[in-house]
């Protein structure tokens, strides 16, 4: 409150000596005191806390605070107080002995926005305390009020809100707000008016918004009278003002929940069932031509009255709104209209007469022809669209409409000609004529578009005779707006024509249609709708109408072509355009013929009659379109070449080559003289086309004049190579001002930015021919051409035919130099005197002085790097072989190059990994002997992509000198023998360096041994005979053998795979060579699985290796792994120290530093790799007493248990082979280790169940599931409840898990394995699945409000988790699995008697089992039920009391009891049902759990099912069964029983087997 006010008011506390509540009272009825300062009073009673802090030491105001403590009942009395205030200042009273000040004043308080927040605070505060009756409080109706708060003009904003915020709180929180609003509807109708009015006369948007909150309240309660009232009573509730206002208001809103209320509102009041039919009556006789009496009633023309007025006025904001409120209308109408007529299933009302098939389906069409009738007062594009959804609205209609499957009242003539009517009045005009832009507006043109779509659909073909060709021409001059909708309108027109066997037909209308300019845009070219006309010509086309085709696109060509040029020359520019329109209607048939011939060609491959009649067809085309064409302007010349190359190649695929026609067409000199000299030189189009023509005549004359000599011969090849020739010229142009364009494909498509890019990609597809008729100089271009592309990353011409062209070979590899050396002096400052040896050919002293020199890196460009990508990833693709002795240089040197000179990783590690794959040639070994050091300098490097390539590199390289040491012979062999030991002797000597050195070293060592092995296996003698030097070698290995020992794990475990290479190395050289010395501690840990143990703990240590160099040397270890575990010594070891060390890493979770992909990697490979290797080779006793330890793992270890476990479980049933190599005592060992684990089951479950851990549940899981779905293992009754326990304390696990999708698959994988594997045992632990499958459930309940994220941490995860529908499909299985068990009988001997058919339908296992699951499985049903129907989860709450105490928290767990407790409240209770937690509300879930509930209910008996009906009906009327409420929690679900009915109706709807197919 302001100063001012609290001054007043304790002046008048002062004055009238207030002292108590009575006195305040008295002072306010009285009043003596104008009433805005008696508000001010009522105010600070009401609210003692708007006292201001420098006013709370008054004592006036101090007393006034204390009465307003002790007034008994102060919010009702206030408010009754003001709220009649306001009344009699509505009904002309003088308020009281003060009235005359007040009129003096001019205050009124209904205006005023204080008193109206004043007054809505008041009944707030009420609500807030308890139920109120506002009939009780306020003596007078509120709508009163409102009305006259509405018609005051007063639309600021904040009176607006403060008037609706009222309304809301006096109708909607009230318990009598919405009886007393429908006993006194007049009141509330005329509020709908008034809040309507205000709606569209204010301008501000928060005004607007609490209007239209305000109107729809009034427009629900309306909407409940007229629901429940006559058709007379709506009409005197709903006057015709109130109907436009609801027309208007209906159309000035958008899609949406407001605008579906206002329309509910509307339909009931202006189609109740009684003036529904009386108008069906009136608009059949006037559609009909018909009168009956008494026919034009009020209440029959009230509506088309209504909409009549409404469209005369002159308001163009209020036409627009009711022209987009008229297609509603008419639905509404038409749905109106189903319900009153029996023939579209309409129900029989009492007291209404049916309306007849007959005069509802005029009644329809009446209606759409008087709403269209209306429509020419509104203009333009408006009028357009809704007479085209009015169209819309009528013609798809379900019942009435012409796409119905049934003719209601016989009226699909009277549809078709007004269809014919509505499409020449409107449709045609928007259409416009093609010669003036002008009139092709793009939004009237597409709402033309769309209603032609409609027209087609609701008439076929036939419905677009009105629109003629006009509308073909004005699709093919659609603007780039429109050209969608042109394109679907022209795909549904042929998709139609070819339905309705009439394409002959649609090709004429499109020759019939004027085609825009050539320079101009022309959606008939476009390519998606030709290649969709190709499609529907080569699948639905007749064959005779296919033959007639090319015969009417090559009349139309002749007939354009004698038309000539425009008569008129007077204007030059009248000229210039009929030329340019005459050359696009050329260019446009040229395409369509060479469009449709290929697609034709497959409509007439049925038969070989059917093949000649239409090649014959297309050799008459062909002639007609070159004597056409001939006399075409320049700018049509390309589409002749289109033309004659399409025809001919289409003609040439079915015809034998020699055929005389073919002979004669395709002559070299012909060709020549006939097509390719009336090319235009300075069209980009015709280049790319002038080639396929040259090339074209290339390859036929290649094929048919194969054995022909002479001078013809000779001549003919004359001609061809001169055409190619000049083909090529317009491609071998790459001075950097080529056109090499994004080109999307079609012929129509080429222009001058893209002509080089269109030439290269028809050339590539062609290039052997090319090369060889293009002569030395061509073919060297093309290298040119082919490099410059290379670098570009066009690596189109790299099919397996380009590397059978033997002339490219050569020159290909000098031509990436040059353009190497182009491009650096491009991005450089300065020439590279390497790049300029390898561009002038000395490919060999650029490798030398590459390797002499420091690397010079080049400036970091963006272009440059992604070229030398680009051609690194092309060479990449070049098998090794590809290239030339000679050229094998040049293409490494310039890979060093790129290497050496790149500042970018990724061209680094792709030239490295270049040069590992040339290393597969011998060549290249004597190339890079000398640089061998200098290649080995270049690690360690930046990245691990570039460290791998390093690797890869060395090893390849280390190989292939290896190899050519072996099998070589001289100097050369000697340089090879000499590089490959530096090498290796270079990685020795610094793999003490680091891990990466010491990864290095493993591998070129492993590869030269590997290459030394492989000599010796084919050929010991000549290995010894051939080794250059074999006494170097062997001081190698002892280099290997003696290295220093290192107290480092990691170096020590790396020596010991260098030992390895050098025992293989040894080996391969002779066995009678001395070996060196070894100390006796290192004889024993020679198996590399103790020193794999080693590295183990190495990695778990704190800071001493990374996981990513672990994974690396683990990795590198492995092909050691396997040989080791099969020798004696491995299987003779004891296992404990390797398994411990085994266990410590495949724990998850141990290093906090270690990423995902390292933690992932590490426990797989060592599973793989070495525990089940070795549990697999160890003897009987020996994996016994491992299984022990295994079960004993406690601490840190035991997260490993799962994993462990279900390794030992593979190892017991797959076993290898034996440790002393007999198959009898492996077979034995084998049963001995099954029997083991068959002993064990309850333990490994016991142990699984303690390693249940959120970060191990999931390995937990998948361990149990494999003792399940073991086929060999057998599960006692106690084990089966071990396993149903295992899953059930998954789901209740406090912790949520990474991945709970996971975790879920997981359970109901366990689950369904048991149910299907052991049925037998679980029968008696079904009580605690069906308890397990309950919980299940819930876990896709859509996540409830904050209360669910605030229950504490003993909640279980499955609670907070909404999971998707591939978990309800998991649950569903496990549903149909339980349904579908059968358990398992032993089999039948042969003396059996076979059962009867009695016996085999009766007392069977299917329905022992039925009868056993039925009571149990309804519990499940059940669950689904409620929780569907009362939006509630199913937890344990406190029982509600009947005292008003705070309610306990909802969402409360304890323990493993279940019951539903409802979680909506009124934060989410007018929520929409499929977004209200507490549900099953996402729809694909409901959808993937259907399956299970239609098993369930094949065993659930009718007595069970009846049960539960019977239950979950009797709690939807309230029975008080457990203490005042239902078994299933504390409140009634009324919607129980409905949920299971519609279940049930669907399963026997769709699922059950009824007897019948």
């Amino acid at each position: 409150m302001s100063t001012d006010e609290l001054r007043t008011v304790a002046q008048i506390v002062s004055c009238c000596g207030l002292r108590s509540g009575e006195d305040v009272l008295r002072t306010l009825s009285q009043g003596k005191q104008p009433l805005e300062q008696r508000i001010a009073l009522a105010r600070a009673v009401f609210d003692p806390t708007a006292l201001s802090a420098d006013q709370a030491d008054v004592p006036e105001l101090q007393r006034l605070g204390r009465i307003s403590s002790t007034l008994v009942r102060k919010n009702e009395r206030l408010a009754e107080w003001l709220f009649s205030a306001m009344l009699r200042e509505l009904k002309g009273g003088k308020g009281g002995k003060g009235g005359k000040g007040d009129e003096a004043q001019g205050y009124r308080a209904y205006r005023d926005a204080a008193a109206m927040v004043l007054l809505g605070d008041m009944v707030e505060r009420m609500c807030a305390s308890g139920p109120v009756e506002v009939r009780v409080v306020f003596r007078g109706l509120v709508t009163t009020l409102v009305c006259g708060a509405l018609g005051s003009g007063n639309t600021d904003a904040a009176y607006v809100a403060a008037v609706g915020r009222l309304w809301t709180l006096a109708v909607e929180h009230t318990a009598d707000g919405q009886q007393d609003a429908l006993a006194h509807g007049d009141q509330v109708a005329r509020v709908l008016g008034l809040a309507a009015t205000r709606y569209f006369a204010t301008d501000s948007a928060k005004a607007r918004g609490c209007l239209l909150n305000l109107a729809l309240s009034a427009a629900a309660v309306v909407r409940g009278i007229c629901a429940s009232s006559g058709a007379r009573r709506v009409l005197a509730l709903v006057n015709d003002e109130l109907l436009a206002q609801l027309l208007r208001l209906s159309g000035s809103l958008g899609p949406g929940e407001p605008r579906t209320h206002v329309l509910d509102t509307l339909h009931l009041a202006a189609f109740p069932a009684e003036a529904t039919v009386q108008l069906a009556m009136h608009l059949a006789d006037s559609t009909a031509g018909d009168q009956r009496p008494d026919a034009s009633t009020h209440m029959a023309s009230r509506v088309l009255t209504t909409v009549s007025r409404c469209m005369a006025t002159e308001d163009p904001r209020a036409l627009a709104h009711y022209t987009e409120a008229l297609p509603r209308l008419l639905e509404r109408f038409l749905r109106a209209l189903a319900q009153v007529c029996p023939e579209t299933l309409g129900r029989r009302q009492p007291g209404v007469v049916p309306v007849a098939a007959r005069d509802a389906g005029h009644a329809a069409l009446g209606m759409f022809q008087r709403l269209r009738a209306t429509l020419p007062h509104a203009k333009g594009a408006q009028r357009l669209r809704a007479a085209e959804e009015l169209a819309h609205v009528y013609f798809r209609d379900a019942w009435f409409g012409s796409l119905g499957s049934r003719d209601i009242g016989a009226v699909r003539g009277a549809q078709e000609a007004e269809l014919a009517r509505w499409l020449s009045a409107d449709v045609l005009p928007a259409l416009g004529s093609p010669k003036k832009e002008k009139d092709h507006d793009a939004e009237m043109l597409a709402q033309a578009f769309s209603a032609a779509h409609l027209a087609l659909d609701a008439g076929g073909p036939r419905a677009l005779h009105p629109l003629g060709t006009q509308l073909v021409t004005a699709l093919a001059h659609a603007p780039p707006q429109t050209h969608p909708r042109a394109l679907a309108l022209l795909a549904h027109m042929s998709a139609t024509a070819a339905r309705m066997r009439t394409l002959d037909e649609f090709f004429a209308l499109l020759v019939q249609a004027d085609s825009p300019a050539a320079a101009a845009h022309n959606t008939l070219l476009a390519a998606e709708f030709q290649q969709h006309l190709a499609g529907v010509v080569a699948r639905d086309m007749p064959f005779a109408q296919a033959v007639r085709v090319p015969e009417l696109l090559a009349g139309a060509l002749a007939r354009e072509a004698d038309v000539g040029e425009p008569e008129d020359r007077k204007a030059k520019k009248r000229k210039l355009d009929g030329r340019r329109a005459h050359t696009g209607r050329m260019e446009t048939l040229a395409v369509l013929l060479a469009n449709f011939a290929p697609a034709g060609a497959a409509a007439a491959a049925n038969t070989e009659a059917q093949r000649t009649q239409y090649a014959q067809a297309l050799f008459a085309a062909h002639t007609t379109a070159a004597r056409a064409l001939s006399s075409a302007p320049d700018a049509a010349q390309w589409a002749w070449l289109l033309v004659h190359h399409t025809l001919v190649d289409v003609c040439a695929a079915r015809t034998d080559a020699a055929d005389p026609w073919l002979a004669r067409v395709l002559a070299p000199r012909a060709v020549r003289d006939t097509v390719l000299e009336r090319a235009p030189k300075d069209d980009p189009r015709a280049r790319p086309l002038s080639m396929l023509v040259a090339l074209q005549c290339a390859a036929h004359w290649a094929a048919a004049t194969a054995s022909a000599d002479g001078a013809d011969g000779d001549c003919g090849r004359t001609h061809i190579e001169r055409m190619v020739r000049e083909a090529l010229d317009g491609v071998c142009h790459v001075d950097g001002k080529a056109a090499w364009g994004l080109w999307d494909g079609r012929a129509v498509g080429i222009d001058a930015q893209n002509s080089c890019t269109a030439a290269w990609r028809l050339l590539a597809a062609r290039l052997p021919l090319v090369c060889e008729f293009a002569g030395p100089q061509g073919v060297q271009r093309l290298a040119d051409v082919l490099a410059h592309r290379l670098f570009a990353g066009d690596r189109a011409t790299l099919d397996a035919g380009f590397y059978e062209i033997p002339s490219l070979r050569p020159l290909l590899a000098p031509a990436l130099a040059r353009q190497a050396c182009i491009l650096w002096t491009e991005h450089a400052p300065a020439e590279h005197p390497a790049l300029a040896e390898l561009a002038g050919g000395s490919s060999a002293k650029a490798l030398d002085m590459l390797f002499s020199t420091a690397p010079r890196v080049s400036p970091r460009s963006e272009p440059a790097t992604r070229c030398w990508t680009h051609v690194l990833h092309a060479l990449l693709h070049f098998p090794p072989a590809y290239w030339p002795a000679d050229a094998l240089c040049t293409v490494l040197a310039l890979a060093v190059f790129i290497d050496r000179q790149c500042a970018a990783d990724e061209p680094s590690t792709l030239a490295r990994q270049l040069v590992a794959r040339l290393a597969r040639r011998p060549q290249t070994a004597n190339h890079l002997s000398p640089h061998v050091l200098q290649l080995a300098s270049m690690h360690p490097t930046a990245t691990d992509q570039q460290a791998a390539a390093t690797r890869h590199m060395l090893a390849a390289l280390a190989a292939a000198l290896l190899h050519a040491a072996l099998q070589g012979t001289g100097a050369p062999a000697l340089a090879a023998d000499t590089a490959c030991r530096e090498l290796c002797t270079h990685l020795l000597q610094n793999m003490h360096k680091g891990v990466e050195h010491a990864v290095v070293a493993l591998d070129v060592l492993g590869a030269v041994a590997r290459t030394m092995a492989v000599a010796a296996a084919n050929n010991p003698r000549a290995l010894r005979r051939n080794c250059p030097a074999p006494e170097q070698w062997l001081g190698l290995a002892r280099l290997c053998g003696s290295a220093e020992h290192k107290p480092d794990a990691v170096l020590h475990v790396a020596r010991r795979g260098v030992r390895a290479c050098a025992r293989t190395l040894r080996r391969c050289l002779g066995d009678d060579l001395e070996e060196p010395a070894e100390s006796p501690k290192d004889v024993t840990p020679e198996d590399p699985v103790l020193a794999l143990a080693l590295l183990l703990d190495a990695v778990h240590m704190p800071s001493a290796l990374p996981p990513t160099h672990a994974t690396k040397l683990l990795s590198h270890l492995s092909q050691h792994l396997h040989h080791a575990l099969a020798t004696p010594l491995a299987a003779a070891a004891a296992p404990a120290p390797v398994l411990q060390a085994f266990a410590t890493c495949i724990a998850p979770q141990l290093l906090p530093h270690t990423t995902a992909t390292a933690t992932d990697t590490l426990p797989s490979f060592i599973t793989r790799y070495g525990v089940t290797p070795l549990l697999q080779r160890m003897r009987a006793e020996q994996f016994d007493t491992t299984l022990v330890r295994l079960l004993k793992l406690t601490g840190l270890r035991s997260r490993a248990a799962p994993r462990l476990l279900r390794a030992a479980v593979h190892a017991a049933w797959r076993p290898a082979t034996s440790a002393t190599g007999t198959v009898a005592a492996g077979v034995c060992e084998a049963s001995e280790k099954r029997r083991m684990v068959q002993r064990r089951v309850g333990s490994i479950l016991a142990a699984l169940r303690s390693a249940l851990t959120s970060p191990t549940a999931h390995e937990a899981l998948h361990a149990a599931a494999s003792v399940v779905l073991e086929p060999g293992i057998r599960l006692s009754p106690h084990d089966t409840s071990a396993v149903v326990a295992l899953a059930t304390e998954a789901c209740m696990l406090p912790a949520v898990p990474p991945d709970p999708a996971t975790l879920y698959h997981s359970v109901c994988r366990l689950l369904g394995a048991l149910v299907i594997h052991h049925a037998g045992g679980v029968l008696s632990a079904l009580p605690t699945l069906v308890a397990t499958l309950r919980v299940l459930l819930h876990a896709f309940i859509a996540a409830p409000t904050e209360k669910a994220a605030s229950s504490g941490a003993s909640s279980p995860w499955i609670l907070a988790c909404t999971l998707p529908h591939q978990c309800a499909a998991d649950y569903a299985r496990v549903l149909s699995a339980l349904a579908r068990m059968r358990p398992h009988e032993p089999p039948t001997t042969g003396h059996q008697q076979p059962k009867k058919l009695v016996a085999l339908t009766r007392g069977t296992r299917a329905a022992n089992v039925a009868a056993a699951l039925s009571p149990l499985v309804t519990l499940v049903l059940a669950e689904y039920c409620i929780v569907q129907a009362a939006g509630a989860r199913s937890l344990v709450a406190p029982r509600p009391q009947a005292s008003r105490t705070p309610q306990p928290d909802l969402h409360a767990f304890d323990g493993f009891a279940w019951r539903p407790t409802a979680v909506t409240d009124a934060s989410t209770s007018e929520l929409p049902l499929n977004t209200r937690a507490g549900i099953i509300s996402d729809p694909n879930v409901r959808d993937a759990l259907l399956p299970g509930w239609y098993a369930l209910f094949d065993v659930i008996s009718d007595s069970d099912r009846a049960a539960l009906l019977a239950l979950l009906a009797a709690d939807s009327r309230g029975s008080s069964t457990f203490g005042g409420t239902s078994v299933f929690g504390p409140q009634t679900y009324a919607g129980a029983a409905e949920v299971l009915k519609t279940l049930h109706q669907s399963y026997r709807d769709y699922y059950k087997y009824k007897g019948n197919v």
